[in-house]
């Protein structure tokens, strides 16, 4: 690969994460599953709020996470 190939890559990768969405029960998952094996949160880049909002419980109806003020 070349090196103007490798620049253009890692432009096309970034673009694709900018794009990209989470899915919000699974990525849920894996941080308590992280949580549970000691992992340190603080490294993964999110920061307190979007924890405590991904870490919520899930609301049975909509299966999204309840927010702070029941909505």
């Amino acid at each position: 690969m070349t090196l103007a190939q490798r620049r253009a890559y890692v432009i096309a990768d970034n673009q694709l994460a900018i794009a990209a969405g989470w899915n919000e029960a699974l990525l849920a998952e894996e941080f308590h599953a992280l949580n549970a094996e000691g992992f340190d949160l603080s490294l993964i880049g999110f920061d307190d709020a979007e924890f405590a909002s991904l870490m919520a419980p899930l609301d049975d109806n909509t299966g999204r996470h309840r927010r702070a003020g029941g909505g």
